[in-house]
C-alpha cells in the first residue's frame, strides 16, 4: 500500500490518503485515507486560477456560512461539501468526507462495489441491474426514492437562499439510498456564483440541461457557445431528477423511456432537439414515445398512459405542468426547490403499502375519495386501490384515512396553508409513525427542526381486525366523537371508527385562546 500527502492550499492541514487505489471520475481521481473517513480527489487538468480561488472559498467561508446555519447538521449529511482545497504534487484538488457505505453496492452483485448514482434509479434500463429495492421492512422502493428527492431538492433549496448556483446537478452528481430513504449531493466543487470570474464547464452528462442551455451550447449554426450557470438551469435540473427518479424516465428525450443508458458522452443530433429548441413533455407528445409492451424489461416504466405525471397527487403533477410545459419556453415558471420539499412531503402521507412480492415499487399513492367524515364508508369494492405498478388489489378491507384541521382556525381560511399540515390528509397502515408536524398546529418537517422534535408522536397498528392508534407522546391527545372527550394516556390506544373525531394536541394562542389539531377519521371499507 504506496501512500502520499496531500497539503492544504493555506499549508495548515496535511491529509495522507493511499496512491495506489482510487476511483476514477469523469474529470478528477478520488483516492481515500487509510481509515476510509476522507477522500482526497485530485483534477486531472490543472484547473484556472479562478477556479482555484473558487474553490478555496467553497472549501473555507462558504462552508463556514453554512456552518453557522441552525440547519446544518441536517445538510451535512446532504452535502458532499469540500473541507480544504489541496495540492499533491503537481495535482490540484480538494478534501471531503467519505461516503458513507450505504452510498455503494454490496460487493457481492451485479453492480458491486459501485456507487448508488441517481442515474441507476433514473432510468427503466438501468434499474433493471438493481438489487431489490424494497429491504425488509419496505424501506425502498417509491417511499425511499420520494425521501431523496427531498432531500435533493432541500439541498439546491439551502443553495439557492445563499445565491449559489449548482451547474453540475444530474443523474451522475447524486448519490441515492432508497433503502435508508438518503441522498447525497456531490459536485459542490463545481458550485457558482455571479461574479465568481469563472469560465464553467458545462456538466459531462447532459440530459439535465435546460432547453436554453442546451441552444446555447449547440448552435443552429454549429460551434459551441458559452454555458453561464443560473438558477433557472438548476430549477429545471431539479425538476428532471425528480421526475426520472419518480417515473424512470426522462421527461423530454421520447423513445428514452430509460433515460440515458450509459451516462455522459456525445449527444445525437436528435436528442439535441428534443432538449433544446424542439423541447416537449414527454407525455403530452402524439403517437407512440416508448417501446410496447413486448419490451417488458422496461414495463411499466416505459408506459405513460399506466404511470403518468398525474398519478402522484395533484400538487406534485401542478409542478411537473410548470417545469416541462409552461417551463420549457419561460424559465421563470419553473418550481422552486421548496415548491419540490412540501410536494413531496405532502405525497409522502399518502402512500400505502403493496403486499405483492414481486412489486417494483412496494409503495403506490392513494387519494381518497372527497367527502365529510363518515360519508364514505361503504363504499363499493370495485373502488378498492390497486397498485399501478404490478396491478395487486389493496390487502386488506378496509384503510383509515384521517382528515387533519386547526380548530378554531385562525387566519387560514379553508384553503391548506402552505407550512402547515392543516386541511391534509393522510393515509394510514400498519406500523405507520405518527409525527410530531402532524399533530401540532403550524408545526411543518423543516431542515432545522431539531432531532427531539423529529420523533414519532405516536404509530398505528393494526390487529385482530381493528385499526389502532398508539400514543407515544402526545400529552392531549383526546376522543372527542362524543359530547365528553376521553383522554389517551401514555403507552394506551385508541381504536379508530368512522366518523370518530381525535384532538392530537392543544396550542396557546396568548390571551387565554387555544388552537387544536383535530384528525377526522375515515374508514373507507372494501
Amino acid at each position: 500500500m504506496q501512500k502520499a500527502t496531500a497539503l492544504s492550499l493555506d499549508s495548515r492541514a496535511r491529509f495522507e490518503f493511499i496512491a495506489d487505489d482510487h476511483i476514477q471520475g469523469l474529470r478528477k481521481d478520488v483516492y481515500f485515507s487509510p481509515d476510509r473517513r476522507h477522500a482526497v480527489a485530485l483534477y486531472r487538468k490543472a484547473p484556472a486560477n479562478a477556479d482555484l480561488t473558487r474553490l478555496n472559498n467553497i472549501a473555507g467561508p462558504m462552508r463556514r456560512k453554512l456552518l453557522e446555519s441552525p440547519a446544518w447538521p441536517y445538510f451535512r449529511g446532504v452535502f458532499s461539501w469540500p473541507l480544504a482545497a489541496v495540492r499533491a504534487g503537481d495535482r490540484v484538488g480538494y478534501v471531503t468526507d467519505a461516503y458513507p457505505q450505504g452510498y455503494f453496492f454490496p460487493e457481492k452483485g451485479p453492480l458491486g462495489g459501485l456507487l448508488k448514482e441517481a442515474l441507476w434509479y433514473a432510468s427503466a434500463r438501468n434499474s433493471r441491474h438493481l438489487p431489490d429495492l424494497k429491504g425488509p421492512d419496505r424501506t425502498g422502493g417509491l417511499k425511499g426514492l420520494l425521501a431523496a428527492c427531498l432531500h435533493v431538492s432541500r439541498a439546491v433549496g439551502l443553495l439557492h437562499q445563499n445565491r449559489v448556483f449548482l451547474p453540475g446537478l444530474n443523474a451522475m452528481s447524486c448519490l441515492v439510498d432508497p433503502e435508508s430513504w438518503s441522498a447525497c449531493v456531490t459536485g459542490v466543487d463545481r458550485t457558482a456564483w455571479d461574479g465568481d470570474g469563472c469560465l464553467h464547464e458545462p456538466p459531462a452528462a447532459p440530459y439535465c440541461l435546460a432547453p436554453e442551455t442546451v441552444r446555447a451550447l449547440w448552435p443552429e449554426g454549429g460551434g459551441r457557445g458559452p454555458f453561464d450557470p443560473s438558477v433557472w438551469a438548476d430549477r429545471h435540473a431539479l425538476a428532471t431528477l425528480v421526475y426520472g427518479l419518480l417515473f424512470r424516465r426522462h421527461p423530454l428525450l421520447p423513445g428514452k423511456p430509460g433515460g440515458p443508458d450509459d451516462g455522459p458522452g456525445t449527444l445525437e443530433a436528435r436528442e439535441i432537439r428534443a432538449l433544446g429548441r424542439e423541447a416537449l413533455f414527454i407525455e403530452d407528445r402524439e403517437g407512440p414515445v416508448a417501446p410496447g409492451p413486448e419490451d417488458e424489461a422496461l414495463q411499466p416504466w416505459a408506459d405513460c398512459a399506466r404511470l403518468p405525471y398525474t398519478m402522484l397527487g395533484h400538487e406534485l403533477a401542478g409542478l411537473f405542468v410548470r417545469a416541462f410545459r409552461a417551463g420549457l419556453a419561460d424559465p421563470a415558471q419553473r418550481p422552486e426547490a421548496w415548491s419540490w420539499e412540501q410536494a413531496l412531503l405532502f405525497a409522502r402521507d399518502l402512500l400505502i403499502p403493496c403486499e405483492a412480492p414481486s412489486c417494483p415499487s412496494s409503495w403506490y399513492y392513494y387519494a381518497p375519495p372527497s367527502g365529510p367524515a363518515n360519508s364514505l364508508a361503504g363504499i363499493p369494492a370495485a373502488a378498492r386501490p390497486v397498485c399501478p405498478y404490478c396491478g395487486a388489489p389493496y390487502a386488506r378491507a378496509s384503510l383509515p384515512v384521517l382528515k387533519l384541521s386547526n380548530s378554531p382556525d385562525y387566519d387560514q381560511g379553508s384553503a391548506p396553508a402552505p407550512n402547515d399540515y392543516s386541511g391534509r390528509s393522510i393515509t394510514v397502515y400498519d406500523r405507520m409513525s405518527l409525527f410530531p408536524w402532524h399533530a401540532a398546529p403550524g408545526s411543518f418537517p423543516f431542515t432545522q427542526t431539531s432531532q427531539e422534535a423529529r420523533r414519532m408522536a405516536g404509530y398505528f397498528s393494526f390487529r385482530e381486525g381493528k385499526w389502532l392508534l398508539i400514543n407515544e407522546s402526545l400529552k392531549d391527545l383526546h376522543d372527542i366523537t362524543d359530547e365528553k372527550p376521553k383522554p389517551v394516556p401514555f403507552r394506551q390506544s385508541v381504536t379508530l371508527g368512522d366518523g370518530q373525531r381525535l384532538c392530537l394536541s392543544v396550542k396557546g394562542m396568548g390571551e387565554g385562546r387555544v388552537m387544536r389539531r383535530i384528525a377526522e377519521v375515515t374508514i373507507l371499507k372494501f
